[in-house]
């Protein structure tokens, strides 16, 4: 199975007892059920911490960015997070990005014409830091020239 998927306390398959096909089976279910209720929600709509981490979470290959970085930490700075159409301008980019997966991604946008939304904090009255989402930032600005991205915005 490509990619991991765990929790809001950061366990891997394995230390979750996923053992059996049946088991898989209900964490795809469970994999879906998020997945749709992030892809499907209106700007404006509020969803708990605990949805927004999962989210990102099924957005990863692996764990590491949770496990061995910040990543989660970051996003359990909010209790909630609030879909709005943001400017690209107005995001700070704090991180490396991989060029290959930026390339990825265009190639992916470019197809189906949508993306993922992005988790981000705000600070000050319209400027944003990333917290998820730098690659998907950058290929929406190669392929659309897009000035506005939806994002997942910590809720204080």
């Amino acid at each position: 199975m490509k990619g991991w998927y765990g929790n809001s306390v950061k366990h891997s398959l394995a230390s979750r007892g996923i053992k059996t096909e049946h088991d898989k089976i209900n964490l795809q279910q469970r994999k879906n059920e998020i997945l749709n209720m992030v892809y499907n929600s209106k700007v404006g709509d509020v969803l708990p911490e605990s949805i927004i981490y999962q989210y990102v979470q099924y957005l990863h290959d692996d764990e590491d960015a949770f496990v061995n970085g910040d990543l989660g930490e970051r996003i359990e700075e909010f209790n909630e997070y609030k879909l709005e159409k943001i400017e690209i301008s107005n995001l700070e980019i704090e991180f490396y990005l991989d060029t290959d997966k930026v390339s990825e991604y265009e190639k992916q946008y470019y197809k189906k014409m949508k993306y993922p939304p992005i988790v981000v904090r705000k600070y000050g009255d319209n400027d944003y830091s990333i917290i998820d989402g730098s690659h998907r930032v950058e290929a929406l600005k190669d392929i659309w020239g897009n000035k506005f991205i939806l994002a997942w915005v910590g809720v204080e």
